[in-house]
């Protein structure tokens, strides 16, 4: 099923919805409902290991949870920046960390729910981790978790999937209440100026899609010693704004970016999360590099990579060189490039 497909059936069934007796509803739910039940006792993960706090409640200091092989244990301080493996964003205490390799769980991702509905989609959701996936609210990829719909293909990504009531959004970038245009038009978001799903000022003309409604507040860019805030007014009056990083002006001064205050460094998120080159799939803002998968395409652990101009693989199936993206094997020293790992998961 193609984008426009789902796009259509999804608005065709919201548009069905609204001002639906509370019965009429049950009646068209009820399917999926009944297969939601079954997984209603099914949690994300398993306790190995509690300890007693306040008030006597037991609180799980380690877990086996469905999406990795080894068991994770309850953190209560960060020492360095982590990016979370479920919702791609960075770590904060509580967290659970893997001791064997590099892998976090925020306490709130753990406690997910393993499957769930959302307005966006008429069918149940149940959360999965793959190897990289689209999210089909935001159109980014993302190898975090994934609510995905085995009916239709569709998925949405944790940070978009926790956007639960469409018809009223409060971001704390506008002043005003903003409601989902379920309907299909050429509106730009105001923060970007790209085109898709958006929600739309109840008072004014201000429009926002979902990747921007998701954008993580901070954010760390390769080595820079501080961290990057996102902005949502320019930061002077000088009349002339420029990316620091691709050093080109940033021609919509009213476009959110990204600052460090303490260095006077502003950057264009897609700088930030570096823009893909070859597949056209935006930025890299919903992937965690350094982030492996166990797989049957290959006994040994797969790790994703971000391939440069400087250093890169060629993939050890088709032969081609892999273009941004690449699933390497450091046991065997091979790797396999993004086209062709999506064929051999088929």
């Amino acid at each position: 099923m193609n984008m426009e497909d789902k796009n259509g059936m999804d608005e065709n069934f919201m548009r069905k919805s609204k001002g639906k007796e509370p019965a009429e509803l049950t009646n068209m739910l009820k399917f999926e409902d009944l297969e939601l039940d079954e997984f209603a006792n099914e949690s994300s993960y398993s306790v190995q290991k509690t300890k007693v706090g306040e008030g006597e409640i037991k609180i799980p200091i380690e877990i086996k949870h469905f999406c990795h092989e080894h068991d994770l244990k309850l953190i209560d301080e960060l020492e360095n920046y982590k990016i979370c493996d479920g919702c791609v964003r960075p770590i904060f205490p509580p967290f659970y960390s893997c001791t064997e390799c590099n892998f976090f769980l925020h306490k709130c991702c753990v406690e997910l729910p393993r499957k769930k509905r959302h307005p966006f989609h008429q069918h149940p959701f149940k959360l999965e981790r793959p190897f990289l996936a689209p999210c089909h609210a935001c159109n980014y990829l993302s190898n975090g978790f994934i609510y995905n719909c085995k009916e239709c293909d569709f998925g949405l990504d944790v940070s978009c999937s926790l956007i639960s009531e469409l018809d009223t959004l409060t971001h704390v970038g506008h002043e005003h209440p903003l409601i989902f245009s379920s309907a299909t038009n050429d509106k730009e978001c105001s923060a970007c100026n790209s085109k898709g799903r958006i929600f739309c000022c109840t008072k004014c003309e201000f429009t926002l899609d979902f990747g921007c409604a998701t954008l993580p507040h901070t954010v760390k860019y390769k080595q820079h010693e501080h961290l990057f805030t996102l902005s949502y007014i320019v930061e002077d009056d000088s009349g002339e704004y420029y990316c620091d990083i691709c050093e080109e002006e940033r021609d919509y001064p009213k476009h959110w970016f990204y600052y460090c205050e303490e260095c006077n460094y502003p950057a264009h998120p897609k700088c930030i999360f570096e823009e893909s080159l070859y597949y056209r799939l935006g930025d890299y803002r919903n992937i965690k590099f350094g982030s492996t998968y166990i797989s049957t395409v290959h006994q040994h652990p797969l790790t994703l990579v971000q391939e440069t101009k400087d250093g890169f693989h060629r993939c050890d199936r088709c032969g081609d060189r892999c273009h941004d993206i690449a699933y390497a094997c450091a046991t065997c020293n091979i790797s396999f490039d993004l086209n062709c790992m999506w064929v051999m998961l088929e």
